[in-house]
């Protein structure tokens, strides 16, 4: 072999070598620390958009128009507004006595409103005395009341951070009739229907009465 060959193949062995030195190997160790100027941030949820995480309630959806998030204090109480045949009276707002037939029954709305605090609940109150006759012809004359819903213990106050209806409405239908006599048959009847209304935030205010008598 001629030195001139031998020199050749000695050049194109250690150039090969120094390729394969080069080539990058993996790592199987830990990756680098990162840098004290440049911590690791953590992972913001659902990727930083708005949806889920309360931009939402800055307008209730359409389906809770007219709902309000309870404040952690409310000092105004809500509004009532009692209806009974064409009737209406509210917190400082009387109306005139009504007369309904005997032989029909009653409906009586009632509607509870708080814009700022939201409301708890309404409630339908009606008391009344009833004329009735026995066989005998004796009279006597016995008291009705009703609530819807019945009275409670339990103090009417919604967390405050809930979303809540600002306006509650109930309707009630009442008939008076001779099975509300211990004895005999209903003669006739008087009484009275009112509002009872308690706001989000546990306040109460209570309406006119609206008298009413059957004819």
């Amino acid at each position: 072999m001629s030195i001139t060959r031998l020199l050749l193949t000695l050049a194109l062995a250690t150039a090969f070598t120094a390729c394969a030195d080069g080539e990058e190997q993996p790592s199987n160790g830990p990756g680098p620390a990162s840098s004290p100027e440049q911590p690791v941030s953590p992972a913001i949820p659902d990727g930083g958009v708005p949806e889920g995480h309360g931009a939402e309630d800055e307008a209730p959806p359409a389906r809770e128009q007219g709902s309000i998030v309870v404040p952690e204090t409310d000092s105004t109480p809500p509004r009532p507004v009692v209806r009974l045949a064409g009737a209406r009276a509210t917190l400082d707002r009387s109306a005139p006595r009504v007369h309904v037939p005997r032989d029909e029954p009653i409906t009586v709305t009632v509607v509870g409103r708080d814009s700022d605090g939201g409301m708890g609940r309404a409630r339908v109150a009606i008391s009344a005395r009833l004329t009735c006759v026995d066989a005998a012809g004796r009279v006597a004359t016995e008291p009705f009341i009703r609530y819807v819903p019945p009275p409670q213990v339990v103090r009417i106050r919604v967390t405050p951070g809930t979303r809540t209806r600002t306006e509650l409405i109930r309707t009630v239908t009442q008939r008076f009739g001779s099975g509300d006599c211990d004895d005999g048959t209903l003669e006739r009847f008087a009484g009275q229907a009112w509002a009872d209304t308690t706001n989000a935030s546990g306040l109460e205010a209570t309406s006119r009465h609206i008298h009413f008598a059957s004819r």
